[in-house]
């Protein structure tokens, strides 16, 4: 006698239906499901998220460029593109009336949380400085902390104390900064 359940499937004429909906059904309910167990262990740190971190990271001493000419350079390859020295230092006047230059530091990341830094550079690298007669000229810092007209690397150069003032006793009588750094060779 031709029992059709059980003759079939061991004859193997069973025809299996596949229903295009039921799957998709199937799939999005498990995507649902596997994303509220992520969603409840990344709250709770649970598994792989037991290490993870419950607040922002605040940026340290390592995760910030130090140097203008280094934060010109690579603040590219950070996602800084179009990053100038205009951006980044600036001069105030002192209470004196003296002007000084300062570096608003620049972070390398943004995976972390930081904070505003300004540092004051006491030797820009490019000074404008003045004579007697008044004629003037733009010099850049060298090696040797001297002031050379196009940054030449010679030990001949205009001395400065600090903020691009000339020392008194030299031909040149005043300085101005001047807000230009260039990169850092990469």
């Amino acid at each position: 006698m031709y029992n059709p359940i059980t003759d079939d499937i061991l004859m193997g004429k069973q025809k299996y239906n596949f229903h295009f909906i039921s799957f998709i059904i199937g799939l999005l309910l498990g995507m649902i499901m596997m994303l509220i167990i992520i969603w409840i262990s990344y709250y709770t740190r649970t598994f792989l998220f037991t290490y993870c971190s419950t607040q922002a990271v605040t940026c340290g001493l390592s995760d910030y460029f130090i140097n203008p000419g280094n934060a010109l350079a690579f603040a590219g390859m950070v996602g800084l593109t179009g990053l100038t020295a205009s951006d980044i230092l600036f001069v105030e006047t002192d209470t004196n009336g003296d002007e000084k230059m300062y570096y608003d530091v620049v972070a390398k990341s943004n995976s972390c949380v930081s904070q505003k830094h300004v540092r004051y550079i006491p030797y820009p690298q490019y000074c404008t400085f003045f004579d007697k007669d008044g004629n003037s000229g733009t010099y850049k810092k060298n090696l040797f902390n001297l002031y050379t007209l196009n940054g030449e690397q010679g030990v001949r150069g205009i001395p400065s104390l600090v903020d691009c003032q000339p020392i008194p006793a030299d031909e040149f009588t005043g300085g101005k900064i001047l807000i230009k750094w260039d990169p850092n060779p990469i």
